[in-house]
């Protein structure tokens, strides 16, 4: 429980009468409308009696509102991490461009965000980085068309969208262990 207490704060230089206590519970009887409705009476009362104060208590009334919710009303997307929406965009827009050379800024601009806020909510959803995503899912690609295919590494790393085979044989062996000409032989024979 938090005891407010608006002994002494004013705007104006008028003095204040007397000190309004409000007990606020944070968690889920804050959000009930009992508890908002006394809220709200609690804050009239201390608008009527302290006119000074008015323009404060109306900013603490949004404060508390945004803290306790407002009970009924829908609420906006996590605090941390994308909307739904929104990681289901970026992982359409990597699916679709994995093979090309993509950019944070190229990602983040799909879902309409700056590109320090859907490196983080990128990885708050996905536990990875976009980058790490994206080194994933041309690795996946790479696997498929190595146990599929004899397509020359070189081909295979331009295909998945790597700059060189030497590009794509080091982050094939960080991520895989294995580098891709061993990796591709030990699938084609238990494969």
């Amino acid at each position: 429980m938090l005891l407010i207490t608006f002994a002494g704060l004013r705007i104006a230089s008028a003095p204040v009468p007397r000190p309004l206590l409000v007990n606020f519970t944070n968690g889920p009887a804050a959000r009930t409308q009992q508890g908002t409705a006394a809220l709200a009476h609690a804050l009239d009362d201390a608008v009527r009696t302290m006119p000074a104060n008015s323009r404060l208590l109306a900013h603490l009334a949004l404060a508390l509102q945004a803290l306790a919710g407002d009970g009924g009303a829908a609420q906006g997307p996590p605090a941390s991490g994308l909307s739904d929406a929104q990681l289901r965009r970026a992982l359409a827009f990597i699916e679709e461009r994995f093979s090309e050379p993509l950019k944070l800024a190229d990602m983040a601009a799909a879902c309409a965000l700056s590109p320090g806020h859907f490196a983080r909510a990128f990885q708050a959803s996905t536990d990875k980085t976009p980058y790490r995503w994206l080194l994933d899912r041309r690795i996946a690609e790479a696997q498929r068309l190595l146990a599929m295919t004899t397509t020359p590494l070189l081909q295979v790393a331009l295909a998945c969208g790597f700059a060189s085979q030497s590009h794509f044989t080091r982050i094939f062996r960080n991520t895989t262990g294995t580098p891709p000409g061993v990796w591709r032989r030990s699938a084609t024979t238990f494969g």
